[in-house]
């Protein structure tokens, strides 16, 4: 019966070590900001956005802070040129 304990005990310690050499890889998702439309526009002209990624009707960028964000857009026809006026990235 001893053996058996010391045996568990062994398993046991071995699973925390893999546990712990692993979990640095799986706990650093960046944090993604939701921002509204509205929201998003408003950062635009107060030059808060630095970057902006275009994948159909989703846009994700970096804020000027260096956080990243996420909203869906709108119809909006003179959005781009609002972005290359205010000197923003666009990919």
């Amino acid at each position: 019966m001893k053996d058996a304990w010391k045996n568990l005990f062994f398993y046991l310690l071995f699973l925390l070590i893999i546990v712990s050499l692993l979990a640095p890889f799986f706990g650093n998702q960046p944090k993604i900001q939701e921002l509204s439309f509205t929201d998003f526009l408003n950062r635009v002209d107060r030059r808060e956005i630095s970057e902006v990624s275009v994948g159909g009707d989703i846009f994700t960028g970096k804020l000027s802070s260096g956080a990243l964000f996420k909203t869906r857009a709108l119809n909006y026809p003179n959005l781009v040129p609002n972005l290359r006026e205010k000197g923003i990235n666009i990919k």
